[in-house]
């Protein structure tokens, strides 16, 4: 009984600082109607387009866009009085991107940062009723990126670490077949696109809200608990998987949990073990999102750092986030010097993993777990993109993993450069498929017929430094 009173009162403690740091918050947003734009009709003459299929440029095309669609894309010569006219010659078009695992928090500002940064969708994977609002106004015009929303994690504590879990780790908790039809519903009226797994959740409630997701035709995406086998994750129904890590994490358990004594042999287990594991994927049509610039930064964060800090731009990067990042408080390099050798096998292990995925044309969605840590929201999705190339992707399948395939996810009509789609478009000032960094030289965005200019993106960011270095 005093172990209980003990813990009730820490735990009011604990709650009424986090509400009064919660409370003090002084982080403003940026007036984002300034750099709302009017939608009108775009003709683009001259230019270089992405074909449908993702893997090759078409020269000498005219791409009209009329009423947030595009509807034609010829190399004939295309008249119209109405739309505003852009001399394409030496650009490169291509869809909008789409960084499928983001979490945007309450950071509102993000949404400027990722559109500045040529993203036109992102994927909330830990979403609340904030999200659904940004969603519905950006539906009605609000300049960012569009906005899919799954739930907060499902898990099945209960008591007072249930509560515990929902108020700091914003958790989900069901304990009955009932709870998981309830939520499922919940979910699918409130418009998730996905419920969203915790890996902590127990076999019996994993099953449970799978099977009443299946019912309510809501899509299952999140993490591989640790209850369960790979064999009985394959027959739950989840379709998505949301970390490539999530699958080190299963054959880690399989593995019998390694260390760096074994880790050579590890290694070996993986790249074995991966072949089998990406084949099934593949088999049943499972996704697998990709967090992999994270996951290959964490051992530098544990080792240097003061030195990737330098690398990066923190700017315009909410500071409260940054603050936990940085050398006194980031998890990864408090006193954690004894395992830089442990996290470069696991991220090796990762790159493993995701060469398979590769070879065997797994489903793979580019995300970028933005928001985790020094994973800047914007800027990370083309370090993922860089980093996926650098792994073993090809450009062209980076690109279409970062439009058309998660596009097709979703089953939206974007990422593609086609009659009849969303004009969310990139204008390039280089040719991505030679150099995927040209995705970051851009020229302008359009985002449903809008048409945001270099000098108004790059804007966009400098009022978001300033509102930051004036906090």
């Amino acid at each position: 009984m005093k172990s209980l009173v003990r813990s009730l009162y820490i735990f009011a403690v604990i709650t009424s600082f986090t509400f009064f740091v919660t409370s003090c918050s002084s982080i403003s947003s940026v007036e984002y109607k300034k750099f709302q734009q009017p939608a009108t009709d775009i003709l683009i003459t001259n230019t270089n387009v992405l074909s449908e299929d993702g893997r090759a440029m078409l020269p000498n095309q005219n791409v009209l866009i009329q009423n947030g669609l595009i509807t034609a894309i010829t190399v004939n010569a295309i008249s119209s009085e109405s739309a505003l006219v852009i001399d394409g010659q030496e650009k490169y078009l291509i869809p909008g991107l789409i960084d499928s695992h983001v979490h945007l928090q309450d950071s509102e500002n993000d949404l400027l940062v990722y559109l500045a940064h040529g993203i036109t969708y992102v994927r909330e994977m830990s979403g609340n009723d904030q999200h659904h609002k940004w969603r519905e106004e950006i539906n009605e015009g609000r300049v960012a990126p569009s906005i899919e929303v799954s739930s907060e994690k499902i898990s099945s504590k209960s008591g007072l670490w249930g509560l515990i879990n929902e108020f700091f780790w914003t958790r989900i908790n069901i304990s009955s077949e009932q709870d998981a039809m309830a939520l499922a519903e919940s979910l699918k009226d409130d418009n998730y696109a996905n419920a969203k797994i915790s890996s902590d959740i127990n076999k019996e409630m994993y099953f449970a809200i799978t099977k009443a997701a299946k019912k309510t035709s809501l899509s299952v995406t999140g993490h591989i608990p640790g209850t369960v086998s790979f064999e009985e994750f394959l027959e739950s129904g989840q379709g998505e998987i949301a970390h490539i890590e999530e699958l080190v994490k299963m054959m880690n358990r399989e593995f019998g949990y390694f260390t760096t004594a074994n880790g050579d042999d590890f290694l070996k287990f993986i790249e074995e073990r991966s072949r089998e594991v990406a084949g099934k994927l593949k088999e049943r049509n499972i996704s697998v999102s990709s967090s992999f610039w994270y996951m290959q930064s964490i051992p530098e964060q544990v080792s240097n750092l003061p030195d990737l800090i330098e690398e990066l731009d923190l700017s315009f990067t909410n500071p409260e986030r940054v603050t936990e990042w940085m050398p006194e408080k980031n998890d990864f390099a408090l006193n954690h010097t004894h395992l830089i050798e442990w996290w470069s096998i696991f991220a090796k292990a990762n790159e493993v993993v995701l060469r398979e995925l590769i070879k065997n044309e797994t489903v793979i969605l580019v995300g970028t777990d933005a928001m985790t840590s020094l994973v800047i929201p914007g800027i990370s999705l083309h370090q993922e993109l860089a980093a996926l190339v650098n792994a073993g992707m090809s450009n062209t399948q980076a690109i279409n993993n970062a439009t058309r395939i998660p596009a097709e996810w979703m089953g939206v009509k974007v990422g593609k450069l086609s009659k009849g789609y969303a004009a969310d478009i990139l204008i390039l000032n280089n040719n991505p498929l030679e150099d995927i960094d040209a995705t970051r030289d851009i020229q302008a965005v359009i985002k449903g017929g809008r048409l945001y200019k270099k000098e108004l993106l790059e804007s966009m960011l400098d009022s978001i430094r300033r509102t930051y270095s004036h906090r």
